[in-house]
């Protein structure tokens, strides 16, 4: 899993560019196409059939002088074709939906299927057991989106799959990778009923050979940068736990998600690694233990003790003695605590080194909505639409107001346009 994914790069088509690895493609996304040949007309998108293209740019400029196509490059490979109307030795960038199912013809947005992709399709390995994850994914309402375009090892792929949606995952692992921290609970409450806990090994409280707990694992304020175009995000969502802040002082964690592109998915990592972080968790040790139990494996435990005890819990590390058919764990008893998690503020990238953030305000039957650039100045004068139907002019303290009614709880979509005519698209959400 150390070596470097096979991707293929522009060189398999000659020479008519610089060298470039050829995208793949998940979900929704906006990235550079490959110039194809001398025509300076057709360029592509991604090294596989893709769902559709819905916007082209040229230097940045959106054009409508253009048609897509799935189609085979010179080598046979299937590819995700862009012909424009006009020749052009500009950059091409292309909004699509990307890579499909090869028996259903689905979109793949459910991380558990992206990595199998990713291992099978690309590095040509065998198919791992994601099945827990997709599961959990599906009814957490996680999808993902995102792209390969440089070269990187296929641990580090998945890696970045797991760590954008707040997931953990082990070659060693039965079920190889799930969602981590809140998933084994959250996931039957996602599906409407009362929590039963997962089926496991069950370990005797004699086993335990060490309990702790820290303040150091502590997490009480979140910051999800998401939704990355060339290596750098364009959309932050910052969450806190104010009791947990008042107590234990502030703990930040920033999670890069360059997997994530939707608003409510970045807010939900966030409000679980909140929930289950924003208190002390205790570490516990066992050895001696039957059985060859994994890493992700869930654990159970009999007898009387005066530890917090786990009703179930993930673990963490194992090593398994052959000859003595034991297993040695490690494993972490977490606790949901209930506390306020509140929505701190969201930004937005408008133009180089220039972050938008919104903070939403309500007040009888009219949202606030407040948009500062990332050093606290109001963004004023500018002109903001909602949900492409509902245009507002933001006054000098950077306010914008829309009717309650138009703006009711979830994501909303504004798009917002400076004076200097730099417009950026960001995703709202209101709880």
């Amino acid at each position: 899993m150390q070596s470097d994914l096979p991707l293929r790069t522009s060189a398999v088509w000659g020479k008519f560019g610089e060298v470039a690895v050829i995208p793949h493609r998940y979900g929704r996304v906006r990235g550079a196409a490959q110039r194809y040949d001398n025509t300076g007309r057709r360029y592509v998108w991604a090294d596989h059939a893709s769902e559709r293209i819905t916007e082209v740019y040229v230097d940045g400029q959106r054009t409508s002088g253009w048609v897509w196509r799935n189609a085979q490059d010179v080598t046979g490979h299937a590819v995700t074709m862009i012909e424009l109307t006009t020749p052009t030795t500009g950059e091409v960038e292309a909004v699509g939906f990307g890579k499909v199912d090869a028996t259903s013809g689905a979109l793949l947005t459910n991380p558990g299927q992206i990595i199998s992709d990713i291992m099978v399709n690309i590095a040509g390995r065998s198919a791992p057991d994601t099945t827990w994850l997709t599961f959990e994914a599906s009814k957490l309402g996680i999808v993902c989106a995102g792209q390969i375009d440089d070269t990187i090892t296929m641990q580090s792929a998945i890696g970045d799959v797991c760590e954008s949606i707040g997931a953990l995952y082990s070659p060693r692992g039965r079920t190889f990778a799930r969602i981590y921290p809140g998933g084994l609970f959250d996931t039957y409450r996602a599906l409407g009923t009362e929590a039963i806990y997962e089926s496991g090994w069950t370990i005797g409280v004699d086993r335990v050979t060490s309990a702790e707990t820290s303040r150091d694992r502590i997490v009480n304020a979140v910051t999800v940068r998401f939704d990355f175009r060339d290596d750098t995000a364009s959309q932050t969502i910052e969450l806190d736990c104010p009791d947990s802040i008042a107590r234990f002082g502030r703990r930040e964690r920033t999670i890069d998600a360059r997997w994530i592109a939707d608003a409510n998915v970045a807010n939900a990592v966030a409000a679980r690694l909140l929930a289950w972080y924003s208190e002390p968790s205790w570490l516990y040790a066992a050895d001696e233990v039957p059985h060859d139990i994994r890493t992700l494996s869930v654990v159970h435990w009999s007898g009387t003790t005066d530890l917090p005890a786990p009703n179930s819990a993930v673990v963490l590390a194992s090593q398994y003695d052959p000859i003595d058919r034991e297993s040695s764990i490690e494993f972490e008893r977490l606790t949901e605590t209930g506390a306020e998690i509140r929505l701190v503020r969201q930004g937005s990238t408008i133009e180089p080194q220039q972050l938008t953030q919104a903070t939403v305000q309500t007040s009888g039957d009219q949202r606030r909505i407040k948009l500062v650039t990332s050093t606290g100045e109001p963004m004023a004068n500018v002109t903001v639409v909602l949900d492409g139907t509902i245009t507002r002019q933001s006054d000098a303290g950077g306010f914008v107001v829309f009717p309650l009614h138009a703006t009711p709880t979830g994501i909303h979509t504004l798009t917002i346009t400076d004076q200097g005519g730099n417009t950026t698209t960001m995703q709202l959400l209101i709880q």
